[in-house]
């Protein structure tokens, strides 16, 4: 459901390739995965790790881990709906920040499935909050990563996070559909609140 990006999308890039393995084995680097998860999001945020797992097995599920030159670099938790990815987890090895790597995880991904857009979610910036400016980059990057804030926003109890997608975004009902299907197992009782369009193109926080 959250992202933890690469912190800069525009850093040197080492070579588009990086190997994919399933981040649920031993060879997928299972504990540098769990580790990783579990230091980049909050247990607000955080699935736990057995239903993280069990779900995975299923075949519209993406667990995969990332592999640079043979050295774990990070991981992603996405499911393929029939209209739409959604993103749910994205993170990147301390180690291997500033390299790109996230930047190349996502277009990875894109790339994958290029007929459907990809859909994320992200805290919603929010003048005051103590992550704001962390929030504001954090929106950046999926920007130069060809996301574009999408007109609905994700309330999960008291977090309020703005939805982000590729081109092609379904809408906000499709959203919905989904989340209230399948979704629901990964994101609980998460709701899709619609948004007017026109106000999104004039919020600052946005642009």
């Amino acid at each position: 459901m959250r992202t933890f990006p690469d912190r800069r999308a525009d850093a040197p890039d080492a070579g588009r390739g990086l190997e994919i393995r399933a981040a649920r084995t031993r060879q997928g680097a299972r504990s540098c995965v769990r580790a990783l998860y579990e230091g980049a999001f909050p247990e607000r945020q955080r699935m736990p790790w057995w239903l993280m797992t069990a779900l995975s097995h299923s075949p519209c599920v993406g667990f995969s881990s990332y592999f640079d030159r043979g050295a774990f670099c990070g991981f992603s938790y996405r499911i393929d709906f029939s209209s739409l990815t959604y993103l749910l987890f994205l993170a990147v090895d301390e180690q291997a920040r500033s390299s790109g790597v996230g930047s190349r995880i996502l277009e990875g991904i894109r790339a994958a499935r290029p007929e459907v857009p990809v859909v994320l979610d992200i805290e919603a910036p929010c003048e005051g909050a103590p992550s704001h400016d962390q929030r504001i980059r954090r929106m950046a990057f999926y920007r130069r990563n060809g996301f574009r804030p999408a007109p609905c926003l994700l309330r999960s109890g008291p977090i309020t996070y703005q939805v982000m997608s590729t081109p092609g975004f379904p809408g906000a009902d499709e959203l919905a559909r989904r989340l209230r299907g399948p979704g629901r197992l990964f994101l609980g009782g998460a709701r899709v609140v619609p948004i007017d369009p026109e106000a999104l193109a004039t919020d600052g926080r946005f642009l």
